[in-house]
C-alpha cells in the first residue's frame, strides 16, 4: 500500500501600510547647525488603497501615492559658517537598482520624488541662501514598480521613509520623513488557498500481474483543491511537485521512503500535460518542473493528477510501498 501525502506551501498576499510625516530636533556638526523645530503631519492628495496587477513587466509602474507634509511650527533653520548648505535628500531604505529603493515586499520597489524642490530621490539640492529654511512643506510622491515575482502584497511599518542630510558637512542629518498614515496595497489577482493541505492517496494492494507490459500499474487519480477569493482578474496557477524523501530529486520517478520494504519499485505521477517531472521547492516562476496548470478567478479550481507504480529495472521484493511529495503554487 502506498500513501501520498501532500503539504502544501501557501503563497497569500498581504497588505501593505504606508504613513507620513516630519521629525526635528537640535544638533550641529563641523561649521554647521541646524535649530528651530519642524513638525510636519501629513495630508494626503490620493486614495490610501491601491490595486496592482502582479503580472506587470519587471521595471513596469503597479502604481503611485501623494503626499503632502505641512510645518505646522516654528522653522527649522541650517546654518553653515563657511559656505551655504548641500543638502542630500534620499531614504532610510536601500536602494534596489539606481533610483529604485526596497519596499521589503519582494518583488515590489519604490521611487520617490520630492515635487517642491524637483528630485528624485536620491539627489543633492544646493540651497541659494545661508542660513536656509527648511520649507514649510514638501510634496513627495511614491512610485510603485515591479522588481521580480511578486507572490503577495504586504506592508512598509510605520517609520522613517525619507530622510536629508548635509553632504558638506559629514552627512549631518536635518531632516526625517516619517510615514504615518496607513496605505493598502491589494493584488488585483485572487489568492488562492487549498481546501485540504494534507491528504493521502491509497493504491491498495498490488500484484505483479497488475503491471502492463510498460511495468506500471493502473493510475489512481486525485487533485489538489484550491478555493480562489478576492481581485478582479484571474491569475494563473503554477505548480512544483517536490519529492518529500530526497527534495533534489528531478527525475520523472519517486523513490519509496526509508520506512518502505518494498523493493524494485517506484512511483510516477502524472498531471493533464503528461508525466510530471520532479523539481525544488522554489518561490517565483520558470523553476524546474514547474509547469502551468492553467488560469482561475474567484471560486474554485482543481488541479488533477495521478499517480501509478512502475517498475525499475532487476528483481523486485514485495512489501510496503510508501512515498511522499510535497506541491508548491505560485501564481501571476
Amino acid at each position: 500500500m502506498n500513501k501520498i501525502t501532500l503539504n502544501t506551501i501557501k503563497k497569500t498576499f498581504m497588505t501593505m501600510v504606508i504613513m507620513a510625516g516630519i521629525s526635528f530636533s537640535y544638533t550641529s556638526w563641523a561649521t554647521c547647525s541646524v535649530a528651530g523645530d519642524i513638525t510636519q503631519p501629513s495630508s494626503y492628495h490620493s486614495a490610501t488603497e491601491l490595486q496592482i496587477d502582479s503580472s506587470a513587466a519587471i521595471g513596469e509602474t503597479l502604481g503611485t501615492f501623494r503626499f503632502q507634509t505641512l510645518r505646522p511650527g516654528s522653522a527649522a533653520i541650517v546654518t553653515c559658517t563657511d559656505e551655504n548648505p548641500l543638502l542630500t535628500f534620499t531614504s532610510h531604505y536601500p536602494m534596489a537598482s539606481p533610483g529604485v529603493f526596497h519596499t521589503e515586499i519582494p518583488g515590489i520597489g519604490m521611487t520617490i520624488t520630492n515635487i517642491v524642490l524637483g528630485g528624485s530621490l536620491p539627489f543633492t539640492f544646493n540651497t541659494p541662501e545661508n542660513p536656509y529654511e527648511i520649507g514649510a512643506y514638501f510634496i513627495y510622491i511614491i512610485t510603485f514598480v515591479k522588481t521580480g515575482y511578486i507572490a503577495s502584497g504586504g506592508q512598509i511599518p510605520a517609520g522613517p521613509i525619507v530622510r536629508a542630510h548635509l553632504e558638506n558637512v559629514g552627512n549631518l542629518q536635518v531632516l526625517d520623513g516619517l510615514l504615518t498614515v496607513p496605505i493598502t496595497l491589494e493584488l488585483l489577482r485572487p489568492t488562492c488557498v487549498t481546501n485540504t493541505p494534507h491528504f493521502t492517496v491509497n493504491l491498495g494492494d498490488v500484484s505483479l500481474s497488475d503491471f502492463n507490459a510498460g511495468g506500471r500499474t493502473t493510475p489512481k487519480n486525485f487533485s489538489i483543491d484550491l478555493n480562489c477569493s478576492g481581485g478582479s482578474f484571474s491569475t494563473d496557477v503554477y505548480v512544483t511537485l517536490s519529492d518529500a524523501n530526497n527534495p533534489a530529486n528531478a527525475t520523472r520517478q519517486l523513490g519509496l521512503s526509508p520506512d518502505s520494504t518494498a523493493q524494485g519499485i517506484a512511483l510516477e505521477v502524472n498531471n493533464r500535460l503528461g508525466l510530471v517531472s520532479f523539481g525544488p521547492d522554489l518561490e517565483g516562476l520558470g523553476n524546474p518542473g514547474q509547469w502551468l496548470d492553467g488560469a482561475t478567478g474567484v471560486g474554485s479550481y482543481s488541479i488533477p493528477l495521478s499517480v501509478n507504480y512502475v517498475r525499475l529495472p532487476g528483481p523486485i521484493k514485495g512489501g510496503t510501498a510508501n512515498s511522499g511529495v510535497t506541491y508548491t503554487l505560485n501564481y501571476d
